[in-house]
């Protein structure tokens, strides 16, 4: 997607191709708004790149409702990265996603985020997540399930989401935890500025 331009995605079902190759849904930098509603993604893979179904960077804000996102890989965030771009995930699934290295490629990188990566460098990226599943997820560097990466006054918040049998095969457990919250790893520039929040579903 072009720089200013708005999209949205509704009722729709992406599949990736069956050939090995660099190819993702739906790419977006410095776009106005992304909407994702009622869709599937599955099994598209970016090889070395980032976001295997939904990469967004520098965009005014993306919203996804009640999507599936399944058996997708990337480099980071194995179905969906959003890197400078204020979001909101909603009733949605992320199910057997996964990172993945170029093949042949040196050097023993981690990856991060099985299934949602998140970064900022700036104070105004705001993520909320709420009422999502995240299920059989892996990574293998931290963050089985979700990996964010905050500075200055970003913010993420978790409300009645559940993690489940993801995998962070760096430790051999299901992701670094920070606090109470598994699956998840959460890096904080400035813990002074920066900010989570999280509410969990038990399971």
């Amino acid at each position: 997607m072009a720089a200013s331009s708005e999209a949205t995605f509704s009722n729709c079902s992406f599949v990736g191709p069956t050939s090995f190759g660099v190819t993702r849904a739906i790419a977006g930098v410095e776009a106005s708004r992304i909407a994702v509603l009622n869709s599937v993604f599955a099994s598209f893979n970016v090889l070395d790149g980032q976001g295997g179904a939904l990469h967004a960077e520098l965009t005014g804000s993306v919203v996804i409702n009640n999507t599936l996102f399944l058996s997708n890989m990337a480099g980071l965030g194995g179905a969906v990265s959003l890197r400078e771009t204020p979001s909101e995930i909603v009733n949605s699934e992320f199910a057997s996603n996964g990172v993945s290295r170029l093949p042949g490629a040196s050097g023993e990188r981690k990856r991060f985020a099985g299934a949602l990566y998140l970064a900022s460098r700036t104070e105004s990226m705001q993520v909320i997540l709420r009422g999502c599943t995240f299920t059989g997820n892996t990574a293998d560097g931290d963050g089985g399930a979700v990996a964010a990466f905050l500075a200055g006054l970003s913010y993420l918040h978790v409300e009645d989401c559940m993690f489940a049998d993801n995998v962070n095969r760096a430790y051999g457990r299901e992701a670094a935890c920070m606090e109470a919250v598994t699956d998840m790893l959460i890096w904080v520039q400035s813990k002074a500025a920066a900010h989570c929040t999280w509410q969990l579903t038990a399971l």
